[in-house]
């Protein structure tokens, strides 16, 4: 995380002087001492911006009723698996900043990970 906040500094200074706005020169060891001074003080970089699309696995039952077992049931007629199309918020983030279980950052990730999941489906 430290790396890519190193990154965004360093490339902010870049597009700065290339657009001919006023901006103090960074070097490439400036912006690393700002991201670890920065990362040590409790800033987060965090994997999305907010609002970003983010997808999850959707794991549903259209059963009508209560068939009465207590677990989703692989390969059920009823059993209906999708991905969602949500907006990245910070509660989706774990306690180190990472993106909780269960979220993908593309659509093709949440594919792969559903069709692994319920290849029958």
């Amino acid at each position: 995380m430290e790396e890519k906040l190193t990154a965004l500094l360093f490339n902010k200074m870049d597009e700065d002087m290339l657009s001919g706005s006023p901006a103090c020169i960074l070097s490439r060891k400036d912006a690393k001492e700002i991201a670890s001074f920065l990362f040590k003080n409790g800033v987060i970089v965090t994997p999305l911006k907010i609002g970003d699309p983010v997808y999850t696995i959707v794991d549903d039952c259209d059963f009508p009723g209560d068939c009465g077992t207590k677990q989703k049931c692989k390969g059920c007629q009823y059993r209906n698996c999708y991905i969602e199309k949500k907006s990245f918020l910070l509660s989706m983030l774990t306690d180190v900043g990472e993106l909780q279980k269960g979220y993908f950052v593309s659509y093709e990730e949440a594919q792969k990970k559903l069709n692994i999941e319920t290849p029958s489906v």
